[in-house]
């Protein structure tokens, strides 16, 4: 599934190259969003002389569009963006919040829910600190013998316990 940047506005989280580069790495957005944040900031900021901001409005390939933004990541923060990092940590967690705080305001069904925290597991590549938590999910889904609805509730319990944590680290 693919994501756009209103998750993080409605989470109050900002927005940057640096969100729009890990989003891009992790396959939550797709290369039209790169080019649509390009626009915006171009209409926000008559200033922008940047060349590489200016060509990523253009209708780039993903390709194309994926190397110009690399290179536009080191020329403005000249910092490791590389995986694992303290940077990619910090805008993959903004990213895995907005993400299950979407996953709780649409929850429908156990199932429902299992699946998109499973999808999120194998995107962000099962994260060592996600591992208690997607088996608790995972427990709830498949042993639990409590009606739909509580399972659904304890699985919401799950989800803020668990970002309540993440924000604390």
């Amino acid at each position: 599934m693919k994501y756009n940047l209103q998750l993080l506005k409605e989470n109050e989280l900002e927005c940057n190259w640096k969100t729009i580069y890990v989003g891009r790495k992790l396959g939550l957005i797709s290369h039209s969003l790169v080019t649509n944040f390009a626009i915006d900031i171009v209409k926000n900021d008559e200033n922008t002389e940047n060349e590489l901001i200016l060509e990523l409005t253009w209708d780039l390939d993903e390709e194309d569009a994926d190397k110009i933004l690399e290179i536009l990541i080191n020329q403005l923060y000249n910092l490791p963006m590389n995986e694992g990092s303290f940077e990619w940590n910090m805008e993959m967690r903004k990213w895995r919040y907005c993400i299950l705080m979407d996953i709780i305001k649409n929850m429908n069904s156990k199932e429902d829910v299992y699946e998109s925290i499973e999808e999120i597991f194998s995107k962000f590549k099962y994260p060592k600190d996600m591992r208690h938590f997607f088996t608790q999910i995972s427990d709830k889904n498949f042993y639990s013998m409590e009606s739909e609805d509580d399972i659904i509730r304890n699985m919401k319990e799950i989800i803020y316990k668990f970002l309540e944590t993440d924000k604390l680290q």
